[in-house]
């Protein structure tokens, strides 16, 4: 796992899991705290684990930005959607031609 991780870019991500917590082991959601002045120290341990908490369909929403992983998967599979939402200039492309 990266301790380092960034949606760099985007503003937004939302991670969906699509399976069952019986179906694998590790594969926690780790999201990181930061310290208050922006030195990126970490607070408090430094991780939040939302892994345990997130059954099919459950979703996190976070700042792109925010220092993200996944532990290794040790057992099984594990599946989730991942979106990011990004701002930007309108799409110029007429897809219903």
């Amino acid at each position: 796992a990266d301790p380092e991780h960034r949606d760099a870019g985007s503003l937004l991500t939302l991670s969906v899991a699509l399976s069952r917590r019986s179906d694998f082991d590790g594969g926690e959601l780790l999201l990181w705290r930061e310290a208050a002045d922006g030195s990126g120290a970490d607070v408090g341990g430094g991780l939040s684990a939302l892994g345990e908490e997130l059954a099919p369909g459950d979703g996190v929403l976070f700042p792109s930005e925010k220092r993200h992983n996944v532990t290794p998967v040790t057992r099984g599979g594990r599946r989730a959607f991942i979106v990011e939402l990004w701002a930007g200039p309108a799409n110029e492309h007429n897809r219903h031609r």
